[in-house]
């Protein structure tokens, strides 16, 4: 009763009168409903596992009662009745499942025998239901057959029911269309539940077979054929069809390694077929090419035959929808037909070096250098499929650049974020904002539905070249002919494409590939000319920014949605250009940030970075200490004395002060630079990356002035603002760092002490007197306690309260 009062908040939106006054918003009700309801869960969890027997019994009664209310249509129960029935009984039925197995996993008793035998006769009770016709019953009938992932391993016999099942529900739900064509270029709120109820069936499919490869591998040959009849037949839409290929890929991992590159090679044949074609190859020469073939325009039908309309309609809906899934398709099969063995190399794909799951410790970040011992299937295809998504990219890249206006014409604009992302990225609730907007469509003809499918084709070509960097190492990093094609590709016009975009190219490709690529000659191929085409234009770009933004003034309006939209925006990017410039300076396999092993323990950090306040002392107006610090000539001096060759190991940033010494330049002063720009996350990497460059630096005499000078000096100004007050002890540990590691060092510690008196204005007799007392000192927090006395008496009053708070 209690699950079921709790569903009854959730279903929608109310409108306001009907929001209790006890609530101040739809999300705050929603909140307290789901909150509500995963405590009652955790009752029933308890209770089924205490008493497996009795909660397996009155599950399944409750079950019973559910599906037979769901299903009396025609009964004049009220839909929204009935949908409330079936979702209470599978929320319990969701709590109920995992812990009667884990009852029974840690007893061998006859009646753990009998209880597996009530869930095999729970499951088979929900296979038998023919399906339903209402999209919200049929949403909800998944999450049911869904609920018994975990029991599939223990009888997979169960597979083939289970399959015929879904596609049996699903094919209660006809389609109104053949479904290989695409969807209505008018689509209603009605078309897309019934789309989302199909998909979600063909989900139980998917998730089974990811999380039960094993004991869908039996079956792969069987259930590939019937996918293929069912499509063949038009029984089932682009979308499905490509959700059903991915659950047996995933499949395919539990099988011979032959087996699974056989399946990959039948699924993709049809698409290298279509793109080798001069034909296919064209659309994707050029911007404007491109344009032509997916977002050709139309006048839309006027109000009158003689009275013409003012608007357009979006033509080659077809060729949209069939892309859009080639693509996705390619990006499945990268994903999911991973070897048993990478995976168990790997552990996980690595998120972003120093992105905020490898701070807070997950398993991301830059995998150990160790290649995979069996080669994954897509490494076969990669010299026809990563040229042409190359080519995609490209032309995306290309729609940003100022010249192609004249080709998209009204479409300008196309490539930008939506009303809706806008409005998620301002905090708006996410189903409210749904609630609000038709629904849209990479093969719509409006052009909201333009701007749809560009993101859609874009997330997928960038989520494809993140996972070949992560899964395909071998095949990739040294091919010659694909570096020249691809780097290219992300290269050109990055300067112009928007900077939501850029921050998610940095976080799942250049990152990635720079965490993963190897030392040695294949950085020069791919990862060297990355960087030079892409950070000095970065670097410029965040200094400009969050000088326009702290010295902006505070608009009136809808301004002031746009000025908080792009703080926000600018935020992400900063966070993700210091996730960059940390994995560039960070040995190679190094362990990621957070870790136990990192030389650098994390601070708290905020979701948000701190204020945006105007701060005083900067010479560049971006909130440092200028960008006059050039360094002191070339860092590539005395590298090769000091032995740093292209060993297991060697970071990045030691390429480059070999290849490329102006570039490695580039990332020390970046790193300086995000100490000082006003976000705590951002100027947490800047530290991790900073202490790397330290530890390099004695081995390095181009290095050690700017770390005395530069670095130094935009530690101590970090160390006094609001945004680090929650790392105050990460700076410190730094300037630590510093201080300890040059001050007993001729050219080091007279660099030390000018910059301290610089910055400090301090006396050189209060220099010598701190000098001693920091020698006398043993223990590393007194040190840090010593520099923090230092700079609190040669501080403002701010300054000193500040410091004084942590």
């Amino acid at each position: 009763e209690a699950v079921a009062a709790a569903g009854g908040w959730l279903e929608g939106p109310p409108q306001a009168p009907a929001l209790p006054p006890y609530f101040d918003s739809y999300q705050e009700w929603r909140d307290f409903g789901t909150s509500t309801r995963s405590q009652v869960k955790a009752v029933i969890r308890g209770v089924a596992m205490l008493v497996p027997e009795q909660g397996l019994t009155v599950v399944t009664q409750f079950m019973r009662t559910a599906l037979a209310t769901a299903s009396q249509a025609d009964s004049g129960i009220p839909q929204n009745e009935r949908t409330l029935a079936l979702d209470t009984a599978t929320h319990v039925l969701e709590a109920s499942v995992p812990a009667l197995l884990e009852a029974c996993a840690a007893s061998s008793t006859p009646s753990s025998a009998a209880v597996m035998d009530g869930l095999d006769a729970l499951l088979q009770i929900l296979l038998a239901v023919p399906g339903f016709t209402e999209p919200p019953l049929a949403e909800v009938h998944a999450r049911a057959l869904e609920a018994f992932l975990r029991f599939i391993p223990q009888r997979p016999n169960l597979v083939p029911p289970l399959v015929a099942a879904v596609l049996q529900a699903m094919a209660a739900m006809a389609l109104e269309a053949p479904g290989n064509e695409p969807p209505p270029a008018q689509m209603t709120r009605a078309w897309k539940a019934g789309f989302e109820a199909r998909m979600a069936l063909a989900s139980v499919i998917t998730n089974m077979a990811k999380a039960n490869p094993a004991a869908f591998a039996p079956y792969l040959k069987p259930l590939a054929d019937q996918v293929a009849a069912l499509w063949s037949a038009g029984q089932l839409r682009e979308g499905e069809r490509v959700l059903l290929w991915e659950g047996l890929l995933s499949a395919s991992t539990a099988a011979p390694p032959e087996v699974s590159s056989q399946l990959v090679r039948w699924l993709l044949t049809p698409i290298a077929t279509e793109w080798a074609q001069p034909a296919w190859q064209a659309t994707v020469s050029s911007p404007e090419t491109f344009v032509q073939a997916y977002l050709p325009l139309h006048p839309a039908p006027g109000p009158t035959p003689d009275q013409p309309s003012t608007t357009f309609q979006v033509g080659a809906r077809a060729q949209r929808w069939t892309l859009y899934h080639q693509l996705t398709l390619l990006e499945r099969a990268l994903r999911r037909a991973q070897p048993s063995s990478s995976k168990d190399a790997a552990a996980a794909p690595p998120a972003a070096a120093g992105t905020p799951d490898a701070v807070a410790g997950a398993p991301a970040g830059p995998g150990v250098p160790e290649q995979p011992q069996v080669q994954h299937p897509m490494c076969e295809h990669l010299e026809w499929c990563l040229p042409a998504i190359a080519a995609v990219f490209r032309v995306l890249q290309g729609l940003s650049a100022a010249d192609a206006a004249g080709a998209l014409g009204p479409l300008q604009g196309v490539t930008a974020m939506d009303d809706m992302e806008k409005a998620m990225r301002m905090g708006e609730e996410r189903i409210m904002v749904k609630g609000s907007t038709a629904p849209r469509c990479v093969s719509g003809e409006n052009i909201i539905d333009a701007r749809y499918f560009i993101r859609g084709v874009r997330e997928s070509s960038t989520m494809f070249l993140s996972l070949v960097g992560q899964y395909c190492g071998p095949g990739l990093w040294g091919n010659a002919a694909l570096a020249a094609t691809v780097v290219p590709a992300i290269v050109t016009n990055s300067e112009a494409v928007d900077s939501n975009t850029v921050r998610m190219i940095l976080r799942h490709v250049i990152t990635v590939w720079v965490s993963k690529c190897p030392p040695g000659p294949t950085r020069a191929l791919w990862v060297v000319p990355l960087c030079r085409g892409l950070l000095p234009h970065l670097s410029k770009r965040l200094s400009s920014s969050w000088q326009q933004l702290q010295h902006g003034t505070t608009a009136k309006g809808g301004a002031v949605a746009e000025e908080v939209l792009a703080d926000s925006v600018l935020r992400d990017l900063t966070r993700e250009f210091m996730a960059l410039i940390l994995a560039v300076v960070r040995p190679f396999g190094a362990p990621p940030l957070g870790s136990t092993a990192a030389a650098a323990a994390p601070g708290p950090r905020s979701p948000t970075g701190s204020g945006r306040r105007k701060d005083s002392g900067s010479a560049d107006g971006t909130g440092g200490p200028g960008k006059g610090h050039q360094g002191p000539g070339s860092l590539a001096i005395a590298v090769a004395a000091a032995g740093m060759g292209s060993g297991l190991g060697e970071s990045l940033f030691e390429t480059l002060l070999v290849a490329d010494g102006e570039l490695a330049q580039v990332v020390v002063g970046c790193a300086v630079d995000g100490l000082c720009w006003p976000d705590t996350e951002s100027a947490h990497k800047a530290i991790a990356a900073c202490r790397n460059l330290v530890k390099l630096a004695p081995t390095l005499p181009g290095l050690e002035g700017f770390v005395c000078g530069p670095m130094l000096q935009a530690s101590i100004f970090s160390l006094v603002q609001v945004f680090t007050v929650e790392i105050q002890a990460e700076l410190l540990s730094l300037l630590r760092q510093i201080i300890s590691t040059f001050l007993p060092q001729p050219t080091g510690g007279a660099a030390i002490l000018a910059t301290l008196q610089q910055v400090l204005g301090v006396t050189p007799e209060a220099l010598q007197s701190f000098v001693a007392t920091y020698n006398a000192l043993n223990s590393e927090k007194d040190q840090r306690q010593h520099i923090k006395q230092l700079v609190a008496q040669a501080g403002s009053d701010e300054g000193r309260k500040l410091l004084a708070a942590v």
